[in-house]
């Protein structure tokens, strides 16, 4: 059909490990957005492949991200896989102990419809703390993550920021590794190769 313009999908993009606590939540606040789910999982012992398949997603096992010990060594590695499961036109990427408010949806929404940005930073709140991130991006396989921890996002394009979009960063760390001692854990590791 002559004229008829097709639209845009958006893929909803995760890396998890042990998430059952907190992934539901993540998942109930996404799901009005998303055509399509894709979830890494790293090597998860509980009930997080379960909840992800309930919402949907495509579940890919990846552990090639881990060390010889079986914790994660290399976050970027993970995300990568995760874009490259992707089918939609754009991707927003978010982590299992965050949420995006109800009212980001709409606005996702309009810039894959409008499509002219290569990335839309977004505010990240974290109790009183804010932050924009570019969570929104374009699926271009020139946009990939470099960093083993405290991964980036390589932007190529134009790139937009709206503050009417929010992912609140709500976690819950019992029973994980503390944030801490997984970056020293990799830092030492990194060295020691290097």
């Amino acid at each position: 059909m002559a004229g008829k313009k097709t639209r845009l999908r958006l893929s909803v993009c995760m890396i998890v490990r042990d998430e059952e606590r907190v992934l539901e939540r993540c998942l109930t606040s996404v799901r009005a957005v998303y055509d399509e789910l894709c979830i890494v999982d790293t090597g998860s012992r509980d009930r997080t492949v379960a909840i992800a398949e309930r919402f949907g997603a495509r579940v890919k096992i990846f552990t090639e991200c881990n060390g010889a010990d079986g914790h994660i060594e290399d976050f970027a590695m993970a995300r990568n896989a995760s874009f490259d499961m992707a089918g939609g036109d754009y991707i927003l990427w978010i982590d299992a102990d965050e949420t995006l408010s109800k009212a980001s949806a709409s606005q996702i929404r309009r810039h894959v419809r409008k499509g002219t940005h290569a990335a839309v930073r977004v505010v990240m709140r974290w109790g009183t703390t804010r932050w924009f991130s570019p969570r929104l991006v374009k699926n271009d396989p020139r946009q990939r993550f470099a960093g083993r921890v405290h991964e980036g996002v390589t932007i190529e394009g134009p790139i937009a920021t709206d503050s009417s979009i929010v992912v609140y960063n709500r976690p819950d760390k019992r029973g994980k590794e503390d944030s801490n001692a997984r970056t020293i854990r990799i830092g030492a590791e990194v060295l020691r190769r290097d």
